[in-house]
C-alpha cells in the first residue's frame, strides 16, 4: 500500500453512535407495539437504504410515509447527539495523520449542516480537505456524492484508502475504484464486515499501527 488519501466514514466509524441509533430505534418500534431489537441483530441486519432495514424490523410503510419515519428517527436522534463521543483514538489518528503529510476527507449518509457542525465541536473540521454529507436526513447513501469526490482527488486509484464500518462503505469504494479498509466499531458486525474481503481491524490502535506502519506520507 502507499496511500496518500484518505476518506472517512463519520456515523460508526469515528462516531460511536451504534448505543443511541439501537435506543433510538427500540423506543420507535416500541410505541409502534413492535418487537425491539438487539444490538448483536442490529449490526447483522442494518444496512443501506436505511428504509429498506425499517421495514425489516416492523417500520409499516403502508400505514405512514418513511419521510416521517425518517425525520422522527433524526429528531430523537439529534435531541441526544450531544452525548455522543468520537471511538478512542480516532481525534488522534487523524490528527497524527494529517501532521505527518496525508490528505482526508470524510464522506457521509449524516445530513451536511450537521456533519460539518458536528466535525467542528470535536475540534476536527479543518484537518479535512472535504466534508462530504447529504441534503436530507433521510440516508439513502453516499454512492453518488462518493463518485462525486473521487473527481475531485488528483490521486490514483491505489493511492485512495475509504475507512468505514459498513458494508455500503465497502461497495462505495468500489463505486469509487478505490481501496476499502474495515473498521468494525460501528453500524456492522466484524463477520458481516468479513465478507468485503479486506482487512477489518476491530480497534482504532491496531488501525493507528496498520497505517502508519505500511504508508509513507
Amino acid at each position: 500500500m502507499n496511500t496518500k488519501y484518505i476518506i472517512w466514514d463519520y456515523n460508526g466509524t469515528m462516531l460511536d453512535d451504534v448505543r443511541l441509533c439501537v435506543d433510538t430505534i427500540n423506543e420507535m418500534l416500541t410505541e409502534r407495539n413492535c418487537k425491539p431489537v438487539t444490538t448483536e441483530n442490529y449490526k447483522i441486519e442494518f444496512d443501506f437504504p436505511v428504509q429498506n432495514y425499517y421495514a425489516r424490523v416492523g417500520f409499516d410503510f403502508t400505514n405512514e410515509s418513511f419521510d416521517i419515519v425518517g425525520e422522527e428517527f433524526i429528531t430523537r436522534y439529534n435531541a441526544r447527539q450531544s452525548e455522543l463521543k468520537l471511538h478512542a483514538g480516532i481525534a488522534e489518528l487523524v490528527s497524527e495523520l494529517h501532521r505527518l503529510g496525508f490528505k482526508q476527507s470524510v464522506l457521509s449518509a449524516r445530513k451536511q449542516t450537521e456533519l460539518r457542525s458536528e466535525l467542528n465541536d470535536f475540534g476536527l473540521a479543518h484537518f479535512f480537505e472535504y466534508i462530504s454529507g447529504l441534503g436530507d436526513n433521510l440516508a439513502a447513501g453516499k454512492l453518488q456524492n462518493g463518485i462525486n469526490l473521487r473527481k475531485l482527488l488528483p490521486f490514483a486509484d491505489n493511492q485512495i484508502l475509504l475507512i468505514g464500518d459498513t458494508l455500503h462503505d465497502f461497495h462505495t469504494a468500489q463505486a469509487m475504484g478505490i481501496q476499502f479498509i474495515g473498521l468494525a466499531l460501528g453500524h456492522h458486525s466484524v463477520e458481516k464486515l468479513r465478507q468485503s474481503g479486506c482487512k477489518i481491524f476491530d480497534s482504532t490502535s491496531e488501525l493507528h499501527a496498520h497505517l502508519l506502519s505500511s504508508n509513507h506520507a
